[in-house]
């Protein structure tokens, strides 16, 4: 097919045949290619679902899950402790546990698990 020779005829045979096949095989093409929006829309799905799925896992093993209670404790005492300072360096009006934009209001809205841990430790407050 490359060359301006003839074909041999062991060739014409097989071109001929190739010829023949060719448009019930570029009909088969077409259909296929027809399909492909719609696969693509399903492996675009498909993709998103697993992101999805992922994401969930990644937050499910994030080892601040695995931080004791005792830890976090700490944690917040010294989240408390930097605010104060900072409204006693600032000669603020001084820290105000109540205050909602202060810890432990802001710790307690992390999480279920921060939000217990904040509200039943009486020292946080």
């Amino acid at each position: 097919l490359r060359c301006n020779d003839p074909p041999l005829d062991a060739e014409l045979s097989e071109l001929q045949f190739f010829r023949v096949q060719s448009p019930e095989i570029l009909s088969e093409l077409d259909k296929e290619m027809a399909r492909a929006p719609d696969m693509l829309d399903h492996f675009i799905r498909v993709r998103e679902r697993v992101e999805s799925h992922l994401r969930d896992i990644e937050v499910v093993v994030h080892p601040i899950r695995r931080v004791p209670t005792e830890i976090l404790h700490e944690v917040f005492l010294h989240c408390r402790q930097r605010i104060w300072l900072r409204a006693r360096v600032e000669l603020l009006d001084g820290y105000d546990s109540m205050h909602p934009g202060h810890p432990p209001w802001t710790l307690s809205r992390v999480c279920g698990r921060w939000r217990t841990i904040s509200l039943s430790f009486p020292r946080l407050w």
